[in-house]
């Protein structure tokens, strides 16, 4: 469970375009909205889950509820204590979808190029992709694409916040394709080896 807030946070704040003027997109529940919601892309993530809870959580916003879910699967499999805080507003409408990257893409500069327009350099990058799959797997009847178990574990440890990823990232067993592409960058290798 933990794994799908982690994904649902990213998939919601993914969308964000810190280009634009006003900036666009970012954590807002757009995700919870029926466009987004039913997108292939979205397919298995926790955002029905926010809304499901919303009437037991009184003065909080979708946004903020799944933003302090992200916040407590971190800290529940044993990550950092990230701080929190309220005061995000829930979109009316969705968002663009093409913003987030998908689980195949490539190349690598098409993917760096996603994370700027978020305002985010390549550590954020690798940060956010490869160190998100410290949490749970890929699913066969979510991601085909990417495997044809029922559950394929992205490291040993898939309940656990830990470094594991990226050991296994080193050693070229990756679910996720991108994970491997980012450990051939000479900028974030050393990174990964830390």
């Amino acid at each position: 469970m933990a794994a799908l807030w982690l994904r649902s946070v990213f998939h919601d704040a993914g969308t964000y375009d810190s280009t634009t003027t006003p900036t666009t997109g970012g954590l807002d529940a757009s995700l919870a909205l029926a466009a987004e919601y039913d997108d292939p892309a979205n397919d298995g993530l926790a955002a029905g889950l926010a809304t499901r809870f919303m009437p037991v959580a009184n003065n909080i916003s979708k946004a903020d509820f799944i933003a302090l879910g992200g916040v407590v699967a971190v800290a529940h499999c044993g990550g950092p204590q990230a701080a929190y805080a309220a005061g995000r507003a829930d979109a009316s409408v969705p968002n663009d979808l093409a913003r987030l990257p998908s689980n195949t893409a490539l190349p690598e500069s098409d993917v760096k190029a996603a994370f700027a327009r978020m305002g985010l350099d390549a550590v954020d990058m690798l940060v956010l992709i490869t160190g998100s799959h410290s949490l749970g797997g890929a699913h066969a009847a979510i991601s085909p694409n990417l495997t044809s178990l029922a559950f394929d574990p992205f490291d040993d440890t898939p309940g656990v916040f830990d470094n594991h990823i990226f050991q296994r990232v080193l050693t070229g067993k990756c679910v996720v394709p991108i994970d491997c592409k980012l450990a051939e960058d000479p900028e974030l290798l050393p990174y990964i080896q830390t």
